[in-house]
């Protein structure tokens, strides 16, 4: 906890002190085009980055152990019901 809270306060001093050192004394927008852009980079990295490993499965440490015998019944009923309807109308037998 105490690392990543460190992590994230980083830009909260580094942003200030790269923006300052872009723009000091320069005139105009030209030097905030830089910061857009550096900006703009960072974040496409960090959307291919998340792209690359983000995953939709559920991970193990997520899911409850504590059902009890009614609850698991009810939920192979529901997965029962579940699979009927993902099955194409040929297979299905009235």
């Amino acid at each position: 906890m105490g690392l990543s809270n460190m992590a994230a306060t980083i830009p909260g001093f580094a942003v200030p002190a790269f923006v300052g050192a872009l723009t000091h004394g320069a005139p105009g927008v030209g030097p905030w085009h830089i910061v857009f852009y550096t900006t703009a980079a960072l974040l496409f990295v960090e959307l291919i980055v998340y792209t690359l490993l983000a995953s939709g499965v559920e991970q193990p440490w997520n899911k409850s152990y504590e059902n009890t015998n009614d609850n698991k019944a009810k939920e192979e009923e529901g997965d029962a019901e579940e699979m009927k309807q993902l099955k194409p109308a040929e297979d299905v037998k009235a």
